[in-house]
């Protein structure tokens, strides 16, 4: 499934429109962190404060996914608060990730890089984070994850020691 559908371009773009902070996780993130693989849903993680979630809730109604007042008070829980966009992919919201526990979303957010995505800034979850939280999770796919973006973080070490 193509997740950079017309679809998950109103998405992002109207996410932006309207400043909702949040950052790419899950299958995406490792995708933008260099190791290419299937996903079959968007994940993010909402930064949850009132306001911010009225923003995602205008935003939502914006790409007309219809009014959705529970965006507001709902507890999300990955794989279980799911909304299905147009297109037939899934966004999977989550006010916080396994492994992380310990680190603020904020805190996260200053460290995350930054993906261009048909000319819209994101933010996507920033390797080691991914890896901690990758490991928490501990699935099958997971864990094949973390063997890749391991691979990949000590490459990208060892070519800055060489420069």
């Amino acid at each position: 499934m193509d997740v950079f559908d017309e679809y998950f371009l109103e998405l992002i773009n109207s996410l932006h429109a309207n400043q909702v902070e949040y950052i790419f996780v899950g299958g995406l993130a490792t995708n933008l962190n260099g190791y290419s693989r299937f996903t079959s849903d968007v994940d993010i993680w909402l930064k949850d404060e009132p306001e911010n979630r009225k923003r995602l809730r205008k935003s939502l109604r914006e790409i007309e996914l219809g009014d959705l007042p529970m965006i507001e008070t709902i507890d999300f829980i990955p794989g279980w608060s799911a909304i299905s966009l147009n297109s037939g992919v899934e966004l999977d919201i989550m006010t916080n990730l396994l492994g992380l526990e310990e680190h603020s979303f904020d805190e996260v957010y200053k460290l995350c890089p930054t993906a261009e995505i048909y000319s819209v800034k994101v933010k996507f979850l920033h390797i080691n984070f991914l890896i901690e939280n990758k490991k928490k999770v501990n699935r099958d796919k997971d864990k094949i994850d973390v063997a890749n973006l391991e691979r990949i973080k000590k490459e990208s070490e060892n070519n800055s020691e060489k420069k």
